[in-house]
Order: C-alpha cells, then structure tokens, then sequence
C-alpha cells in the first residue's frame, strides 16, 4: 500500500519530526516548556479516531500506550494528557 500522507503544514511548521511508527507519524511540538509528542496516523481524509478500521484503531491505542509509557518513564510527570486533535489545525 502507498501512503501519499502528508502532515498538515501548520503542524509541519510547529514542530519537529521524530520518526514513523507503523501507523502514526510522531512529531514533537517544538516548545520547550512540553514534551507534547503527537501522533499523527498516515492516512489521508481521517479527521476522527472512529474513521479509521478496528485494526488501526487497536494499533493507535497501542502507539498511544506505548508513547505514554515511555514519556511517563523518563520524564515522570504528575498527569499525562492524551486528547485528538487531528491533522488539520
């Protein structure tokens, strides 16, 4: 399957790209008072978790795990916030 993704350009400009994982693009909301990873899944005209099939929305939920833990694990915050907002800003 091509994946002819490509991130939002506001996003693009807001932050820095750190790697494709099997779903989603992670990218790092350039400010220094967060670490505020994002996760973009690469798949075109999806604007809601519920568009995407079973399949991917068990492989999100899995990134989304996995992200969480590491952030939780070197950074130990006292709360981590995980919200949907989409491709398009």
């Amino acid at each position: 399957m091509t994946i002819t993704f490509v991130l939002d350009p506001r996003l693009y400009e807001d932050c820095i790209e750190i790697t494709n994982l099997k779903l989603s693009k992670m990218i790092l909301m350039n400010d220094c008072r967060y670490n505020w990873l994002i996760l973009v899944p690469r798949r075109e005209k999806i604007s809601e978790i519920h568009h995407l099939n079973t399949i991917e929305q068990q492989l999100l939920f899995d990134e989304i795990t996995k992200t969480a833990g590491f952030l939780e694990k070197e950074f130990r915050p006292t709360k981590i916030n995980i919200g949907a907002i989409g491709n398009i800003v």
